[in-house]
């Protein structure tokens, strides 16, 4: 499955052009050593078979936005919304579910990725198949 791996910008929402929330990003090219270190975890772990399952799924459902994974945040979530800045352009994406996770580029296996890889990427397959998040979230 192809998928884009991005650094984030700042953990702080920023607003669209609708007045979105959004989490703002950045592409990492393939030639980042941060690229080349998180592809190599993906490949040598069992991320690679969740990975393999969300191509079946993203197939079956005909899918047409990017899967990403926004490394350098705070903690390991699911999250919609995201402002994608690429070399070539920026791109809003307000509805779409990504991943995010903590990372520790000095010691990556201390991030915890591969441990919590399936439980978050298992909120990105609900979401493709239209869950809605806002359902589980507890009344205040």
């Amino acid at each position: 499955m192809k998928y884009i791996i991005a650094e984030a910008i700042s953990q702080e929402l920023i607003a669209g052009s609708n007045g979105e929330k959004l989490v703002y990003a950045r592409v990492l090219e393939a030639s980042s050593p941060k690229h080349a270190a998180i592809t190599e975890m993906f490949d040598k772990s069992p991320i690679s078979y969740f990975l393999e399952m969300g191509q079946y799924l993203a197939n079956f459902l005909k899918l047409d936005t990017p899967l990403v994974f926004v490394t350098d945040w705070s903690d390991a979530t699911e999250l919609v919304g995201l402002r994608l800045e690429s070399s070539a352009r920026t791109v809003d994406y307000p509805n779409l579910c990504f991943l995010a996770f903590y990372t520790d580029w000095d010691n990556l296996n201390n991030s915890s990725i591969t441990e919590l890889f399936a439980h978050e990427f298992s909120h990105v397959w609900l979401s493709w198949m239209g869950y809605d998040f806002n359902n589980s979230l507890e009344p205040v």
